[in-house]
C-alpha cells in the first residue's frame, strides 16, 4: 500500500491468483488508457486490458493490475 491505510471493505482489494504485475503512472493522465500488443509495429494489434479496474491512489498516482488474461506467450514469464 502506498502511504495510506485501509478504512473498511472499500479500501481493500483481493488480488486474484492470475495477477502478474502492478503498473503505475502519475496523474494527471486525462484520456490515458493502458494498451498492449503482441507486435509493436502493427497498429491494429493494440488492445486495452479490460480485466482489472484502474485504482486511483493518493499523491497523484494510479495503478492497474495486469493478469494472465491480459498478456500472452513469453510476456507471462519474462516480464514487460
Amino acid at each position: 500500500m502506498e502511504h495510506g491505510r485501509c478504512c473498511g471493505p472499500a479500501g481493500n482489494l483481493i488480488v486474484p491468483a492470475s495477477g502478474l504485475y502492478w503498473l503505475g503512472w502519475t496523474l494527471p493522465a486525462s484520456g490515458y488508457t493502458l494498451e498492449t500488443a503482441p507486435v509493436l509495429n502493427d497498429p491494429l494489434a493494440w488492445t486495452t486490458p479490460a480485466t482489472s479496474t484502474i485504482i486511483p491512489l493518493t499523491g497523484g498516482k494510479t495503478k492497474q493490475l495486469i493478469t494472465t488474461n491480459d498478456v500472452s506467450g513469453d510476456a507471462r514469464t519474462s516480464g514487460w
